[in-house]
């Protein structure tokens, strides 16, 4: 079984403490994002094992898998940290975790520094462009050539996002602003910050 791990996180969006793989089972398989690497890394959980990297472009960060965990959605976010000075990647990548392999890049332009992922329960799929503040929206990742919706945060250096199941509200940080914006994806109405 798959299981996937972008910046502590399991595929199914709840915090994994380290202590969960020790109830692994066997032939358990951990998907982590690994930014400095800029690599998909797959290990082995009964033994920590490296079994196989899939290279990407420089500086992934966040990761999220549809719930047949047939793919991963990796944002990238193109530079080492938010306090790195430089335009960044723009484009979500996309990852075949049966084969191992980069299957495709999603094109994001204009919007960039794609950071904060996430996946409702129709494997909808939602991406934050830090870069303009935007929340991107695929209806069907795994066939989209470019995104379905952009809506605006209204946040400053929007970073990380919390998505409710039915993809019906995002709750948006802004770095910069020092704001959470509740953000109603398919609906662009003003967001409500906070």
């Amino acid at each position: 079984m798959i299981k996937a791990a972008g910046a502590g996180t399991l595929a199914t969006g709840l915090a994994a403490p380290a202590a969960s793989a020790t109830r692994a089972r066997d032939g358990d398989v951990l998907a982590v994002v690994e930014k400095s690497s800029h690599a998909v890394s797959f290990y082995d959980v009964a033994s920590g094992r490296r079994l196989h990297s899939v290279q990407l472009p420089d500086y992934p960060h966040e990761m999220v898998v549809d719930s047949r965990r047939r793919l991963a959605y990796v944002g990238h976010y193109g530079v080492r940290m938010a306090s790195t000075v430089g335009a960044g990647g723009a484009a979500v990548l996309v990852v075949d975790l049966a084969e191992r392999t980069l299957a495709r890049t999603i094109d994001t332009r204009p919007f960039n520094r794609i950071h904060g992922m996430g996946i409702d329960d129709r494997d909808r799929l939602y991406a934050l462009s830090e870069e303009k503040a935007v929340l991107l929206g695929f209806d069907t990742p795994a066939t989209d050539t470019a995104p379905t919706r952009a809506v605006p945060t209204h946040g400053v250096k929007t970073h990380l996002f919390s998505l409710t199941r039915d993809g019906e509200r995002a709750y948006v940080t802004g770095l910069l602003s020092h704001t959470v914006s509740l953000v109603r994806p398919h609906d662009a109405a003003v967001p409500h910050s906070w």
